[in-house]
């Protein structure tokens, strides 16, 4: 079974540290895709509009498994 984010895993998605987020179908729910992207150009925008990057917390990464090199 594979699962495939819809316009109801907004929320959730919206709250999550994690820079990406796969199984998006272009067919399905369209305005998922169309959604999550246009949050991550606000985040973006207001970055640059603050005049400095958030920083960003490597540790979420570096603790996964399938991380090789670690930091």
């Amino acid at each position: 079974m594979v699962c495939i984010f819809g316009v109801g895993d907004l929320p959730q998605l919206a709250k999550r540290p994690e820079l990406f987020a796969n199984k998006f179908y272009i067919d399905y729910e369209p305005l998922a895709f169309d959604c999550i992207e246009q949050l991550h150009y606000w985040r973006l925008r207001d970055e640059v509009h603050a005049g400095s990057a958030a920083e960003f917390d490597t540790s979420l990464y570096a603790k996964q498994d399938f991380v090789w090199n670690h930091v």
